[in-house]
C-alpha cells in the first residue's frame, strides 16, 4: 500500500486548518482605533500618508467637538494629528484625496472656497504649509 496519499491528505488536512484560522482574523474590529461616533458628518476620502497618518475629507464640521474644515488629519490610532492645523479648510465637503509622491496634497469636492480664498473644487495643498 502506498503511503503517499496518506502523507498528501494530511498536508491537505493542515492547509485547510491553516486557511480557516487565518479567515477567523478577516473583519475583526480594531478597537484601538479611536473614532467611533467622532465625525458629525459623511466621511468621503480616506488615505494613508507614507508615515502612517490618515487624510480624512468629507463633509466634516466637528471631530469629538473639535472644529474642522471638512479635512483633517489622524494618527495610526485614531486621535487628532494636533501638528496639521484644522483651523483652516473648505466651505463645503471635500470628495476625493491624493497624496503626491512630493507629499503635496490633492483635495477635490464642492468647495468654491479654502481658507477664505477662492477655488474651484481642486486644489493643491502644500504640506509645510498646513503643519504647525
Amino acid at each position: 500500500m502506498n503511503k503517499y496519499p496518506l502523507k498528501f491528505l494530511s498536508f491537505l488536512s493542515l492547509l485547510l486548518f491553516l486557511q480557516v484560522s487565518s479567515i477567523a482574523q478577516i473583519g475583526k474590529i480594531d478597537t484601538s482605533f479611536n473614532t467611533f461616533s467622532a465625525f458629525n458628518g459623511p466621511i468621503q476620502s480616506v488615505v494613508i500618508q507614507t508615515d502612517g497618518k490618515i487624510l480624512v475629507g468629507g463633509y466634516i464640521s466637528l471631530y469629538y467637538n473639535r472644529p474642522v474644515y471638512n479635512v483633517l488629519r489622524l494618527n495610526s490610532d485614531g486621535t487628532v494629528d494636533n501638528s496639521f492645523r484644522t483651523d483652516v479648510g473648505t466651505n463645503s465637503s471635500i470628495n476625493s484625496i491624493a497624496v503626491q509622491p512630493d507629499n503635496h496634497i490633492l483635495i477635490a469636492g464642492a468647495f468654491t472656497y479654502y481658507d477664505g480664498q477662492a477655488f474651484n473644487r481642486i486644489m493643491r495643498l502644500f504640506l509645510q504649509d498646513l503643519l504647525i
